[in-house]
């Protein structure tokens, strides 16, 4: 189940997820959704989301949560990626 990517926003989320679920982050699968995949309920994806915003300094909208939880790591990495781009361009 372990991953091996360069890419350091699926490494940064693998490593929130592990910390808020208490697994080690070689048994998170990055492309298994936050809530289907590995379980998250919906206190522990707030804690994930405000882990995200606070490392990556982006905001993730009230409305936007239940996409981002129905995501994968992959997505979330994608979703972060584009945040920060956006913001980088203003």
């Amino acid at each position: 189940m372990g991953h091996e990517t360069d890419d350091v926003f699926v490494s940064e989320l693998v490593s929130i997820a592990s910390d808020a679920l208490g697994i080690p982050a070689s048994e998170i699968p990055i492309g298994a959704s936050f809530q289907n995949g590995l379980g998250v309920d919906s206190l522990g994806m707030m804690e994930i989301v405000l882990a995200v915003e606070s490392r990556f300094q982006v905001r993730i909208p009230e409305t936007e949560i239940g996409r981002f939880a129905d995501g994968s790591i992959t997505d979330a990495a994608a979703y972060v990626r584009a945040k920060r781009r956006l913001r980088e361009g203003d």
